[in-house]
């Protein structure tokens, strides 16, 4: 029997599914989180630090305007 519709979204999510399920098989799911732990860890003490240089060329802007 023929199909009589051919939904091509539908058809790249049921390979996508599919792709994603072979892959899932191959993950380790501890190593997956200590991965994403390290790397949270070292976004969030770079921008702590931009914050910091931010908020310290602010301050030096701020005393140079309120100084003339």
């Amino acid at each position: 029997m023929a199909t009589r519709y051919y939904d091509e979204k539908k058809e790249r999510v049921q390979r996508a599914r599919m792709k994603a399920e072979r892959k899932e098989e191959q993950i380790e799911k501890g190593r997956f989180t200590s991965t994403w732990k390290e790397k949270s860890n070292l976004k969030s003490s770079s921008s702590s630090w931009r914050v910091l240089f931010v908020v310290f060329v602010l301050c030096l802007f701020t005393y140079w305007i309120l100084k003339f």
